[in-house]
Parts: C-alpha cells; structure tokens; sequence
C-alpha cells in the first residue's frame, strides 16, 4: 500500500505541475491570481485516479493469478491496457473523479455568484480525458507488475 501511495504523490506532483502551467499561465507568470481550487485539484485527483487504478489492476491481476495459474501467456502493453477489463474500470475511475471535479467547480462558481456558463470548459474536459488516460496507463502497469513479474523472470 505504500507503493501506491508512493507512486500516486510522484505521479500527481508531475502531472499537477505541468497541468498549473498549462491551465494557469497568467499565475505563473505573476500577472493572475492563483485559482486556488483549480490548483488543489489538479494535484487531488490525479493522485486519487492513481492510487484507485493501482489498486484495482493489482486485485485483477490477483484474481487472475488464482484462476488461470501463475504462467501467463506473453502479452503487449497494447493488449493489456485494452482486456482484463482495463477500459471498463478507468471509464468508471474516470467518470466519479471527473465529476467530483466538475461538481466542485460548478459550486464555487455558483457560491462566488457566477454563472455556469463562465466554467472554462478545456479544464472541465481534462478532468474526465486525463483520469481516462492515467487509469487505463496505471492499471496496466499495476496488473502487469503483478501478473507477469515472476513469469518472465
């Protein structure tokens, strides 16, 4: 458990720092306020979206393990990622993270007295695509770690 706790803090800190720059030039820059709420989701989640898909792709590779034996057939990254029901979970990891986000956006908008149209929608949109994309990567080296580590040795 500490591995993927490990592991979700390197990937959050890399992926919310390069996502700040990306969203949040101007307070880069020194010209903008900083979006406070933005900036702790963009460390939040990813950390959230990595340590869930840690966890789920090695309790498939488990349940794998226990019913098909210890020598799996050799498989591409491209085939894991896309079986043992990868892209089902990160769909799912991808839909709860990205709507906590959007839930939370939406409420400061509206407690700040906003209206919903002024949400900016490339922030809002990377808040369902990248959970996608780090879960389906996540899970697959998570069950691959797990389920090929001794086979291959």
């Amino acid at each position: 458990m500490n591995t993927v706790i490990i592991r979700a803090a390197i990937v959050a800190a890399i992926l919310g720092s390069v996502v700040t720059l990306i969203n949040q030039p101007g307070w880069v820059a020194g010209t903008e306020p900083l979006q406070v709420l933005q900036f702790v989701l963009v460390f939040l989640l990813p950390f959230g979206v990595v340590a869930a898909a840690q966890i789920v792709g090695a309790r498939q590779a488990q349940r794998d393990s226990a019913e098909q034996g210890t020598s799996p057939k050799r498989e591409g990254f491209a085939s894991t990622i896309s079986s043992h029901g990868i892209p089902t979970r990160a769909a799912a990891i991808s839909v709860f993270f990205g709507s906590v986000n959007a839930i939370a956006v939406a409420s400061q908008t509206l407690v700040y007295g906003n209206d919903l149209a002024t949400i900016e929608i490339v922030p809002l949109g990377q808040a369902f695509v990248l959970p996608l994309v780090f879960g389906l990567i996540s899970q697959a080296i998570a069950y691959r770690r797990l389920r090929f580590r001794h086979a291959y040795a």
